[in-house]
């Protein structure tokens, strides 16, 4: 019996799940008050900041359109907790793992990666992003499902002062 050949490592795989820029952990909710009070209540986090971006959305399958979200980021940590509740437009991806919900309901739905060339970063992915943004000098995002894991894995470029809403959230509460 011939050993089984063990799969050729692929660094741009690893890197972009838990590279030198991890900084988050991203939860989708149908309920963003009640899933900000399980994560302060509950969990022990402190304040969350909210904020409401409607995205200009490229899909994989070649949609393109807004997507709406409100969301809320953890404070005073170096790594960052985001809740998402999608609200309209192209959110397919984040509501795919609320599905089974019935109500009220927290899904894990993503790691969250720094990088300095989001178009290189997603070059050197073998699998193609399922949903893409750009919003010309803020930020550059994408989201790719990376195989046998059910979860996205979300890059980030921050441009000119797109990265100061991160920045200031991240800094210890005083």
């Amino acid at each position: 019996m011939s050993p089984v050949p063990s799969p050729v490592p692929n660094a741009a795989l690893a890197d972009s799940l838990v590279g030198p820029g991890f900084y988050k952990l991203g939860y989708v909710t149908t309920d963003l008050d009640r899933a900000i009070e399980v994560f302060t209540g509950q969990l022990g986090f402190g304040a969350f900041a909210r904020f409401s971006p409607t995205l200009p959305v490229r899909t994989a399958d070649g949609r393109t359109g807004p997507a709406a979200l409100t969301c809320a980021f953890s404070t005073g940590r170096e790594l960052v907790v985001e809740l998402l509740q999608p609200v309209d437009g192209l959110v397919d991806i984040f509501r795919e793992p609320l599905l089974d919900s019935t109500g009220f309901g927290i899904a894990f739905h993503h790691t969250g990666v720094l990088v300095d060339n989001l178009e290189a970063t997603v070059a050197r992915l073998p699998v193609a992003p399922a949903w893409q943004a750009l919003i010309p000098g803020r930020m550059g995002v994408s989201y790719t499902r990376l195989p046998g894991l059910g979860h996205y894995v979300e890059h980030v470029e921050y441009l000119g002062d797109g990265g100061d809403f991160l920045a200031s959230v991240r800094r210890p509460a005083t």
